[in-house]
């Protein structure tokens, strides 16, 4: 901006006119006197263009700044003014685990899909059921020091195990995929299921108690290592940032789920439960929906909501007719929403990426 050369030209230049102003008054010739006078002019006008833009730039160049600093301060001040469950931060979870997740998701969503193809289903079926499951698994486990610290150990087990039971159910039909139309080995497979689920609620009730133990401990007095707020209470952190509606709901909707598949299709009333446990747990993600949108962004949210909506829709017509579950259409069905719920969860997980990469 500052080009220092100009300056200097233009001083010489006024030096030198100024001697043949001076040389007018001692006998210079009049016309090589105004030659003169001329060239001062286009000089004066020269340096006070470079003048005039060097101050124009350095005007804007100030104003830039002025604005970007007021912006960071507006940002700064908006950010300070929400409430700390909208605050954006970034993504804790690794690449690895989110890859893992996502792969894992989307390989039990297409593995799903061919039940509604083939009801018995195939080797490679219920092979990528079960890698698909495994991948979720090692998903966690990579994150496990993270959400040991967030929701808890206990938690964080029965969910493992959750996910563990529900690969183990599809192992014996690995080897043979036309056991899963004998009476004996669905028993076992939806009685496997039932207990997934049923660890699954556990870990969430897991989640409340530790967040319960938390808030009591930063209602207490304050240890010696700790620091201390106005009121003489330990500042602790509160990691579980879900509130008890949600973790509740979720929780009640997924031991509702367990005790439906552990009778599945005996009665109106399981189909029914089937029917009641997904959309609890829709109304758990749908309560904590301004927090978990400002973790992990809006599209990655309404994915997760769809995907259980979806599976929340399966038993729909069975709970109309119990009778509609033997007809190969709406079995298709069952399947079908069941495998297009995973894909959404793939998706998800795929916009958590997308999300983390940007905040």
């Amino acid at each position: 901006l500052g080009n220092s050369v100009t300056p200097r030209l233009c001083g010489r230049a006024y030096s030198a006119v100024s001697r043949t102003r001076s040389a007018m008054h001692c006998g210079v010739p009049e016309g090589v006197a105004q030659c003169c006078v001329a060239s001062r002019e286009i000089v004066d006008r020269d340096f006070l263009t470079r003048r005039n833009r060097w101050i124009d730039c350095t005007s804007a160049t100030s104003a830039m700044l002025v604005l970007s600093r007021s912006g960071e301060l507006m940002s700064s001040l908006q950010r300070a003014n929400l409430p700390p469950d909208q605050t954006a931060e970034p993504v804790h979870v690794s690449t690895r685990s989110l890859s893992l997740g996502c792969v894992g998701f989307a390989l039990f969503g297409l593995g799903t899909l061919t039940l509604a193809l083939e009801p018995q289903g195939t080797t490679l079926n219920w092979g990528l059921r079960i890698v698909g499951l495994i991948c979720l698994s090692v998903a966690v486990l990579l994150h496990v020091d993270h959400l040991s610290y967030r929701i808890g150990r206990p938690a964080v087990y029965l969910m493992i195990a959750g996910v563990t039971v529900q690969a183990l159910r599809c192992v014996p039909f690995i080897f043979l995929p036309s056991a899963f139309s004998s009476s004996g080995w669905v028993t076992f497979y939806y009685t496997a299921l039932s207990l997934s689920f049923v660890l699954f609620g556990l870990g969430l009730l897991m989640v409340a108690v530790h967040k319960r133990t938390q808030l009591s401990s930063a209602s207490g007095p304050a240890d010696a290592t700790e620091s201390v707020d106005s009121s003489g209470s330990a500042t602790r952190d509160v990691t579980v940032h879900a509130s008890y509606l949600s973790l509740i709901s979720a929780a009640v909707g997924c031991l509702i789920q367990g005790a439906a598949y552990f009778q599945f299709g005996g009665s109106q009333f399981s189909w029914a439960m089937l029917l009641v446990g997904p959309l609890l747990i829709a109304v758990g993600l749908i309560s904590h929906i301004d927090h978990l949108t400002a973790r992990i962004g809006r599209a990655a949210v309404v994915l997760g909501i769809i995907a259980v909506v979806l599976i929340a829709m399966a038993p729909v017509p069975f709970v109309i007719d119990p009778a509609n579950y033997v007809a190969p259409s709406w079995n298709s069905y069952y399947w079908a929403c069941w495998s297009f719920g995973f894909l959404s969860a793939a998706l998800s997980c795929a916009f958590v990426g997308r999300h983390k990469a940007q905040v």
